[in-house]
């Protein structure tokens, strides 16, 4: 899979959602500087990081969608989502993007779960 599609925008956001340590090392130097496109080995190194992370990386997603003001109901959280899918496409192996975006879904959809006022606030 290649990495042409790769941003140094999105290596950057994958090292502050799953630590700049970890990305640092799955690409073999700083993130910041590295050269594009990667190597087909630390293209591999990093989908294996993403992939070992896709909760963190899940719940990091879901808290972006709900902060964003182009987010107002669920079919514009999962439109928003799917959108950030695509870009994470370069680093993310075929059968990840499909469990990624199956939490991603599942997360969401629990907002529109209906209240309830006799269960109280929490």
């Amino acid at each position: 899979m290649s990495t042409r599609g790769l941003r140094r925008s999105l290596l950057l956001y994958l090292a502050r959602v799953l630590g700049p340590a970890e990305v640092t090392a799955a690409l073999g130097g700083d993130p910041r500087y590295c050269p594009l496109p990667l190597s087909e080995e630390r293209a591999g190194h990093l989908r294996r990081l993403v992939g070992e992370r896709l909760e963190g990386l899940a719940r990091a997603l879901v808290q972006e969608a709900a902060a964003s003001d182009e987010v107002r109901d669920l079919p514009s959280a999962l439109r928003y989502l799917w959108g950030r899918l695509q870009d994470l496409a370069p680093v993310l192996r075929e059968e990840d993007g499909e469990r990624l975006w199956a939490m991603l879904q599942a997360q969401v959809r629990s907002w529109d779960a209906p209240f309830d006022p006799r269960q109280g606030s929490g």
